[in-house]
């Protein structure tokens, strides 16, 4: 899969878990953990991501 596309997604994961966390209140415990996991793994992504960018020198 796409570095880009998966970034993408994982980014717009985190931001409706939130926001589905704090509009609708529900279930806290379980959706804004969920939301910590997504915004890891984007973090994971786009240190990827800059890394195969960086160019040796």
């Amino acid at each position: 899969m796409n570095l880009n596309l998966l970034k993408t997604v994982l980014g717009y994961l985190v931001c409706i878990t939130y926001i589905a966390g704090y509009i609708f209140k529900i279930h806290k415990d379980i959706i804004l953990p969920i939301g910590v996991i997504f915004f890891v793994f984007y973090i994971i992504v786009s240190l990827l991501k800059w890394s195969k960018n960086k160019k040796p020198t």
